[in-house]
């Protein structure tokens, strides 16, 4: 069911909003309307940190669960020291990581070269020695064959997938065109590169103590972030707050249960320099939504969040919704196999996933339980025939192939019949029961022909429920006469719509036509009273009169 809300309408003095929302934050009770809010600056730094420590806690809390993380190590004082921690560990680490994976790359290209870097080659350079290197296709490198130059030397080096690795020495007074990618060799050799990339790797390693201490530290994290949720809120209820008397007062409109609504009118009571007024929520108000129903239909939440809330003043079908998704759910997978397997896994999550995942993991036990239900029915386990193995007669079990179609048809009409039944109690509950008259005309048909035909399909013997019987015909005349004169009262206020707008139009026209003529005759009579003056006047007009003696 959808809790019944009070709507008040709050005027208090500009200066007095922080200290007014800070209160009724502390109460918790009120939800502060905030629609049309446009973040600024602030509001996207404040959004920034919040979104920051939301990731830190997940990261935290999956660390927690690895190998790394040490159980004894010592938390931090608060959530800020925790996060700013954190976060310099956490930025550390990835240049760390970067590094290494240069180093080691770097270790991979160099290491067909040998143990010998550029400082051995600028050696032998400042002896006339110069050791060009060089790389090329395995296939160009084959057809390269240097004729013989004196003080030229080509050896092959190394050969890899990507190519052939070789030398080219020469002396300082011999120039020689090498058809090959030239390579620059690093300061350090591979086993020096890979030995500084393990070094890396023991900096990063240190940095799981800094981790550990965080995650026994998420507590506070979540504790600053929830300061910083609240703080935004300030910032959306004084953005969006209307400013009256010259932006001296401040109107608010804010939300409560029915349940807490006298403690929210005690504080406010209670409150200085205040005046608010009380109303129960209507459809038109645009009310927030709060649901509250059983631990059964409380499951199904999850689900029907994901689409939409139902709009206040209306039903709550949550109940209805996750009986059907139920049994639907179970008819889809149609094996105990497979739903002995999703409630071991929904069982597992309950006890060992926590508080978050309680909802979830209740879900898939009621889903899997009526799967393991139906499975058993349809005689199907991981695609077995249960009845082969099991002392369980064939007959006790449905027949899939030649069952399932007419319980299928009967459950969608059964589905229907429910929904209709509704929209008729939603209609009457909001427009009366003439609007039902349509809806109620196709229930009864429906029914009635459903009723029938079961009749007829278990051959049952009831004479005043036949296709021949009168209450039959009553039935069917009163259902296409209810629908009949719903489709001719539609009519008629359409009809009777489109007059009034006629009637209106013509008015407007006349009216407008009117004014017109009133406007010109005025017009007129302004410009025949100045023509008909002796001397004519012009307004705002200086005049300058001499005086004669």
């Amino acid at each position: 069911m959808i809790s019944k809300m009070i709507r008040y309408d709050i005027v208090l003095y500009a200066g007095e909003q922080e200290r007014f929302v800070e209160t009724l934050r502390e109460l918790g009770l009120v939800d502060i309307t905030t629609t049309g809010w446009e973040p600024s600056e602030d509001d996207r730094a404040v959004l920034v940190e919040i979104e920051a420590r939301t990731k830190a806690i997940e990261f935290l809390s999956s660390f927690a669960k690895s190998k790394a993380f040490n159980a004894n190590a010592l938390p931090y004082a608060t959530g800020e020291e925790a996060y700013e921690c954190y976060a310099a560990a956490r930025e550390d680490r990835q240049q760390l990581q970067q590094e290494e994976a240069r180093l080691r790359k770097l270790a991979d290209d160099v290491a067909p070269w040998g143990n010998f870097s550029a400082s051995d080659i600028e050696r032998l350079a400042s002896r006339g020695v110069n050791v060009r290197l060089f790389t090329a296709q395995a296939a160009a490198y084959d057809r390269f064959v240097p004729e013989a130059v004196e003080g030229v030397t080509v050896a092959e080096i190394a050969r890899t997938q990507s190519g052939v690795c070789f030398a080219v020495v020469t002396t300082d007074d011999v120039q020689y065109i090498v058809d090959g990618q030239e390579v620059c060799l690093p300061d350090m050799n591979s086993a020096q590169l890979r030995a500084k990339a393990d070094e890396l790797v023991a900096r990063d390693e240190a940095l799981n103590e800094v981790f550990s201490r965080a995650a026994l530290s998420t507590a506070l994290i979540a504790s600053e972030s929830g300061q910083l949720k609240e703080r935004l809120q300030g910032l959306k209820v004084g953005a969006t707050a209307q400013r009256e008397a010259d932006g001296s007062l401040i109107l608010l409109e804010g939300w409560a249960e029915a349940e807490t609504a006298d403690r929210v009118d005690a504080l406010l009571k209670e409150y200085p320099y205040l005046v608010f007024e009380r109303r129960d929520a209507t459809m038109d108000d645009d009310a927030p939504v709060k649901l509250k129903n059983n631990k059964f239909a409380r499951l199904f939440e999850l689900i029907g969040s994901m689409y939409a809330l139902p709009k206040y003043g209306t039903m709550d079908l949550t109940g209805i919704f996750g009986l059907f998704y139920m049994l639907f759910f179970a008819i889809c997978l149609c094996d105990a196999g497979y739903g002995l397997v999703l409630l071991l896994v929904g069982l597992y999550l309950w006890f060992k996933g926590g508080k978050g995942m309680r909802q979830a993991a209740g879900l898939s036990i009621v889903c899997a339980s009526a799967t393991v239900a139906f499975g058993f029915y349809a005689n199907s386990f991981f695609g077995l025939t249960i009845s082969d193995y099991l002392p369980i007669h064939k007959d006790m079990l449905l027949d899939f192939q030649n069952q399932f179609f007419p319980i299928a048809l009967v459950l969608g009409i059964f589905q229907i019949l429910v929904g209709l039944a509704i929209n008729i109690w939603m209609k009457a509950k909001l427009f009366g029961i003439t609007s039902t008259f349509g809806t109620l005309g196709w229930f009864i048909i429906l029914l009635t022909g459903v009723a029938v035909a079961g009749v007829q399909m278990l051959e049952l013997n009831v004479p005043w429920l036949t296709m021949s019987s009168p209450l039959f015909y009553g039935l069917m005349g009163g259902a296409v006469f209810a629908d009949i004169k719903t489709i001719v009262r539609e009519y008629v206020q359409r009809r009777h719509a489109h007059k009034r707008r006629k009637a209106q139009r013509r008015t407007a026209i006349i009216t407008k036509h009117k004014e017109r003529c009133t406007v010109a005759t005025k017009t007129t009579e302004r410009r025949n009273a100045i023509g008909n003056r002796r001397h004519r006047q012009f307004t705002n007009t200086v005049v300058d009169v001499a005086t004669f003696k």
